[in-house]
């Protein structure tokens, strides 16, 4: 059964202003209104798999952000395996409701990495102001899945100006980070990337130095077209990179 009907989180303000006092305040989720037998039917609903073997929520009506304070309180409360967690972070976001305050919190005490990286790709929903917290704690977390998620989020979020942070990131030890940050260096036009890319079209993995070629190119199409001379790029070990180089060399 479901233990009580309001969720109470005492905390602090996650987006006070920076210099600013952080006074005590209180997130209150009420549930009360909501017919108490669906709140018990939801409090227990499965998942269902969908056809790429990932958990989703499914359902008419599920998806209604009058519910989406019952269903944060069940992901603080109730003990479902990471993969159940995720979709209901799924069902979170496409409720609708507000969500951000309380998913921060969590995401500060969270000790599961795929937890924590989902939480960074849902910012994509949010304003960058609110998105900003997210961001930079997840750019300094443990693991390559949440650093990568980072990256994403940074894309989704350029206002921000973290392309510092994009250029630190090419020099991951995760390829997983990398190809996230290529990837963002190259759809913001970041010039300041621009060294650590050409550094990377000598990478030994094929995907990163196809990828930095790819993203070069967006930022300085000369500059491309001279590293793939001087380092016989349409020359490549790897058959998609030589096309690549081909391609860009004929513009």
């Amino acid at each position: 059964m479901i233990p009580f009907l309001m969720l109470l989180i005492t905390t602090t303000p996650v987006f006070a202003e920076e210099g600013t006092e952080q006074q005590n305040s209180a997130v209150v989720f009420d549930v009360s209104a909501l017919p108490v037998v669906l709140q018990q039917e939801r409090w227990d609903l499965a998942p269902s798999v969908t056809r790429a073997g990932s958990y989703r929520f499914l359902g008419s009506g599920l998806a209604d952000p009058k519910w989406t304070p019952f269903y944060l309180k069940r992901f603080a409360e109730k003990q479902d395996s990471p993969a159940v967690k995720v979709a209901l972070l799924d069902l979170i976001l496409r409720s609708g409701g507000e969500w951000s305050e309380a998913i921060y919190q969590h995401l500060l005490n969270e000790s599961d990495s795929t937890i924590r990286a989902f939480i960074i790709d849902m910012t994509k929903r949010l304003d960058s102001a609110t998105a900003k917290a997210f961001i930079d704690f997840a750019v300094e977390d443990e693991s390559p899945a949440v650093r990568a998620a980072a990256m994403r989020a940074i894309g989704n979020h350029l206002e921000l100006d973290r392309s510092a942070v994009v250029v630190e990131a090419l020099t991951d030890s995760s390829n997983e980070v990398k190809l996230m940050a290529i990837r963002t260096a190259g759809w913001s036009r970041n010039v300041d990337a621009m060294p650590n890319l050409i550094a990377l079209l000598t990478d030994a993995d094929n995907t990163i130095r196809l990828k930095s070629l790819y993203a070069l190119q967006k930022i300085n199409l000369e500059e491309a077209k001279s590293q793939i001379g001087k380092l016989g790029l349409q020359r490549d070990s790897n058959s998609s990179v030589q096309r690549l180089a081909t391609k860009i060399l004929s513009k």
